[in-house]
C-alpha cells in the first residue's frame, strides 16, 4: 500500500470518505479487500500517473465499496480484490490500448499465485472489464465453473474502472452497472480529489 492510500485510509473526518471507511470498518469481508491493498505488487503495475498504482488502489477500495454495497461473500469480495488489482498489468500505453485487458488477464498466471478455477474466474473477469471482448465471451474462452460468481465479479470490477474515470473527467454514469455505483460517484471524485492532494 502506498503512503497515500494509507493517509487516505485515515480520512476518518472527512465528510464522504469517512462515513464510507466506518461502514468498511463495520463490514465483515473488508479485512479481504484491506489485504490486497496491504500486498499491493507495486513493482508488477503499469508505471504511470492515469494507470498506475494509484489507479489500481482506488480501483481496489471502490471494488470494496461495490461488494459491500451489493452483499457480496467473502469469496465474492476476495475475487473482486484480485481482479481489481491485476485488472491493468498489461497496459502498455495510457490511451488506446484495446488488448489490455485480454494482455492483462494473460499475465495473470505468472504474477499472482492463484491456479485452476480461481485462475478462470479471475481472468474471465480481468478480460472483460474493457476492450472489445464482451461478458459471454470471455466466459467462454476461460470456462469457469461458477458463471453467476464470475459475472458479479466482472461487473463489480467494471464499476470500479469506470467510477475512477473521475480522474478523466469522463465518467458516464449510464455504463455502470449497479445502481448502488452511481450513488458512489461522489465517493470517486473525493477519493481522487484526495488522492491528488496526498502526493
Amino acid at each position: 500500500m502506498t503512503h497515500t492510500m494509507r493517509s487516505i485510509l485515515m480520512m476518518r473526518s472527512h465528510p464522504v470518505i469517512g462515513p464510507v471507511l466506518r461502514q468498511l470498518d463495520a463490514w465483515p469481508h473488508w479485512p479481504l479487500a484491506r489485504q490486497a491493498l496491504e500486498d499491493l505488487p507495486a513493482h508488477q503495475l503499469f508505471d504511470s500517473a492515469t494507470h498506475g498504482a494509484g489507479h489500481t488502489e482506488r480501483v481496489i477500495l471502490l471494488g470494496a465499496v461495490c461488494a459491500m454495497d451489493q452483499g457480496f461473500d467473502a469469496r465474492d469480495t476476495w475475487y473482486t480484490a484480485q481482479a481489481c488489482t491485476y485488472h491493468d498489468v498489461g497496459r502498455r500505453d495510457d490511451w488506446e490500448d484495446s488488448g489490455h485487458s485480454r494482455r492483462s488477464a494473460r499475465l495473470l498466471p505468472s504474477l499472482a499465485d492463484v491456479r485452476g478455477d480461481d485462475l478462470a474466474l479471475l481472468q474471465a473477469a480481468i478480460h472483460a472489464h474493457s476492450g472489445p471482448d464482451d461478458e459471454a465471451a470471455c466466459l467462454r474462452v476461460y470456462a469457469p465453473q461458477d458463471e453467476a460468481r464470475c459475472r458479479r465479479v466482472m461487473r463489480a470490477l467494471q464499476d470500479a474502472d469506470r467510477l475512477d474515470r473521475v480522474r478523466l473527467g469522463d465518467l458516464n454514469p449510464s455504463y455502470l452497472n449497479a445502481r448502488s455505483s452511481i450513488r458512489r460517484i461522489p465517493l470517486a471524485r473525493a477519493l481522487f480529489r484526495a488522492y491528488l492532494g496526498s502526493v
